[in-house]
């Protein structure tokens, strides 16, 4: 469990009968179990921001929007896929069945699309450019939204957890 106690141990912590482990086997494993503790904990705080990101509110625009990906586009997770034209249609096919949507022009889709801090509902478009950084290597601005995004919703989600949740239980004890 990574949200437990962190484990103090000694080079003198051994049983009685065993030697006293060496500086450099100590070190070395030592250092791997922090290093293991670390990942555990950045893989637990990026599973709970995908949790509090999937939970968030949407619009009815945006639900009904993400129901028409899923139906008509198969390989699609995330909105970010698609292309700005894509989008547009999609945005005509919704206003069809919602007259109240506002159909955006294919350029301001495009920067929406490309907007780390535009409404993000999953962590799906940065994990599988983490996953197959190899195709973007040559991108930087492929790395700054990506990078933009982490950082965006990483503080977002800590904002959250922290002072939302004071002012929940400040609000809670009145």
């Amino acid at each position: 469990m990574n949200c437990g106690f962190w484990k103090v141990r000694h080079r003198d912590d051994r049983r009685s009968g065993f030697k006293r482990e060496g500086l450099v086997p100590f070190w070395w494993n030592r250092f791997r179990t922090i290093n293991e503790r670390l990942w555990g904990i950045v893989k637990l705080f990026f599973q709970l921001e995908e949790v509090w990101l999937r939970s968030r509110p949407k619009s009815k625009v945006q639900d009904a929007l993400h129901d028409l990906i899923a139906n008509t586009k198969q390989d699609v997770i995330d909105w970010r896929d698609l292309k700005a034209r894509e989008l547009a249609i999609l945005y005509k096919k919704l206003r069809d069945d919602m007259p109240d949507v506002e159909v955006p022009s294919v350029v301001s889709l495009w920067f929406r699309k490309h907007n780390p801090l535009a409404g993000a509902y999953t962590r799906a478009y940065a994990t599988r450019i983490w996953r197959k950084w190899y195709l973007h290597v040559w991108n930087p601005f492929t790395w700054v939204e990506v990078w933009l995004f982490e950082w965006v919703n990483g503080v977002r989600f800590l904002t959250h957890l922290v002072v939302d949740r004071k002012y929940e239980t400040v609000n809670s004890r009145e």
